[in-house]
């Protein structure tokens, strides 16, 4: 009786390491598969975030383009050409920078589309004369360029030196009249230095070049920075802008306003200065296509409020 006691019990030895054994193992599965299932979701959930900021990038250079191409449409506005013609090259521009853009995508695997769906005009008040004062088509020195006025999607001078050194120390003004009544101005002058100089009240910049140009959307005066020059920024509704003391000054400008400003400037013509047709604005619809992620977004873009 005592060996077959001792094989029993051998044997119960033997069933609970195997018991013990196949507990071990399940444990080690069981991990293993969990380690398998986080890698999986951290693989997925990365390769998801990096297509989502590949969205946001692709939007963004989308508003980023528009606002470009709305600019650069409106530079070839000299009143030659009609709203619809404008139109038709901003539509046309926006399509090629898409294709562009698509087979670029394509590499990735994904697709896109960008297309414009709307436009809405403005009036663009242009002097392309370079020796011409600044004045109104009447020789009025100090008046109105615009009223009215909501947004200014461009504001550029190219003023010719010489006329402002020859009479020393009188100045040519900008002056902006919000719609709550307050009054952003600054002024155009030679220095010292025979330098073209801008007082903006924040600031005085100059450059010592024969033409200078001055930038009043993007706050720069010959492509360097100059605080407080952007006096047309967030503009409140029905604002004017004003020329003061403009026989002091000569050279070339253009001023891109919203469709509801006004302008005594007559339009079309050869004649400076005069008001020709101008893109405001547009929207329009991007959308994006791939393996794992399907977006739609409609974009409304104007220049000035886009960095383009």
């Amino acid at each position: 009786m005592a060996r077959v006691t001792a094989r029993l019990d051998d044997r119960g030895q033997l069933l609970l390491v195997g018991a013990i054994g196949i507990a071990v193992l399940l444990v080690v599965l069981a991990v293993v598969l969990n380690t398998a299932i986080y890698t999986e979701a951290i693989a997925t959930d990365s390769a998801t975030a990096n297509e989502e900021r590949s969205v946001v990038a692709y939007e963004d250079g989308a508003e980023r383009a528009i606002a470009g191409i709305i600019l650069s449409t409106n530079r070839g506005s000299d009143g030659t050409v009609t709203e619809d013609e404008l139109e038709t090259n901003l539509r046309e521009d926006v399509e090629q920078w898409s294709d562009l853009s698509d087979r670029h995508r394509a590499t990735d695997g994904a697709s896109g589309t960008l297309s414009v769906d709307e436009v809405t005009y403005g009036t663009r008040i242009l002097q392309d004369e370079t020796q011409r004062e600044f004045t109104d088509g009447d020789g009025t020195a100090d008046w109105t360029v615009a009223e009215n006025v909501s947004r200014v999607t461009e504001f550029r001078m190219t003023i010719t030196a010489e006329r402002l050194q020859d009479l020393g120390n009188e100045s040519f003004s900008v002056r902006v009249e919000d719609g709550d009544g307050s009054v952003r101005e600054l002024d155009v002058y030679a220095n010292e230095d025979d330098e073209v100089t801008v007082d903006t009240g924040t600031d005085t910049c100059s450059s010592p070049g024969e033409t200078v140009t001055i930038d009043l959307v993007s706050g720069t005066v010959d492509g360097t920075p100059c605080a407080g020059l952007s006096v047309t920024d967030d503009l409140e509704p029905s604002s004017d802008i004003d020329y003061r003391n403009a026989d002091t000054v000569e050279g070339e400008y253009a001023l891109t306003v919203d469709g509801g400003a006004e302008t005594t400037v007559d339009a079309g013509g050869t004649e400076s200065p005069r008001a020709v047709p101008a893109i405001d604005g547009a929207k329009a619809t991007l959308t994006y296509h791939s393996s794992t992620l399907s977006y739609e977004s409609e974009l409304r873009i104007r220049p000035g409020e886009t960095d383009g």
